[in-house]
């Protein structure tokens, strides 16, 4: 099965990007244990999912599907 990764963070105050590293390396535990094949990853950092503001990378993923 083919993924794509996803993380976010909505405040980052060190603009190290260490919360969506952490998310990343779980996501790629994830995806081991299940076989999956990681095909792109994206992320957010710093970027507020209820703020009504663009997530880029979100917008530039692709569309889920079979």
């Amino acid at each position: 099965m083919r993924a794509f990764v996803y993380t976010r963070q909505s405040l980052d105050r060190t603009g190290l990007g260490a919360a969506v590293e952490r998310q990343r390396e779980d996501c790629r535990k994830l995806c081991k244990e299940r076989g999956w094949t990681i095909v792109a990853g994206f992320s957010d950092n710093d970027v507020s999912a209820s703020s009504r503001k663009p997530r880029p990378r979100y917008q530039r993923s692709p569309p889920a599907g079979p």
